[in-house]
């Protein structure tokens, strides 16, 4: 990761340090009037509009493309750091109002069999059925399953003001 910034940042002083001009320099001429620079003489390779237009082009591509990786190695680092996380605390997910599209005549907390989906590691994955114990006491979800990994055990939390829950699943060692 730190190569990769590293290698931007070297790109980006490389390509102003080679299309600055030079400065300085004893200049031509007298009283001011001629041009200033290095010894060299500075040949433009430039000479048409259609160049000139072509070079501002690759300038600007130049310019997206190493902004479109430094957004790229931000987002990487943040998934690195978060471990997959959700961005929120469980209590403050399920407390966001969510009430979209909600059937308020029944309780979607039922206890059974339910069926689930989570997206890890960039897919899908889908779960094989599950069971779910809803204490509406503690508002705490219970249950497991197995999937493709494994068997697992859930926990986790509910809102009936909301109708949203966090679960947490943990995978039993063996299996």
């Amino acid at each position: 990761m730190h190569i990769i910034i590293h290698i931007i940042l070297i790109f980006a002083l490389l390509i102003i340090a080679v299309q600055s001009q030079g400065g300085g320099g004893g200049g031509e001429g007298g009283g001011g009037g001629g041009r200033s620079g290095s010894s060299q003489n500075y040949i433009n390779p430039c000479l048409t509009i259609e160049c000139e237009i072509a070079v501002f082009v690759s300038k600007i591509v130049d310019v997206l493309l190493a902004a479109a990786a430094i957004i790229w190695a931000i987002r990487t680092r943040i998934r690195q750091c978060t471990g997959g996380r959700p961005p929120v605390d469980n209590t403050v997910f399920i407390n966001q109002n969510s009430l979209k599209n909600v059937n308020f005549q029944n309780n979607p907390f039922m206890d059974g069999i339910w069926s689930s989906r989570y997206y890890q590691y960039n897919k899908w994955h889908t779960s094989h059925q599950l069971s779910l114990l809803f204490n509406r006491y503690s508002y705490q979800v219970s249950g497991g399953g197995t999937d493709e990994i494994g068997s697992y055990i859930i926990d986790g939390i509910f809102c009936m003001r909301t109708f949203r829950m966090c679960l947490a699943k943990v995978y039993l060692v063996g299996t």
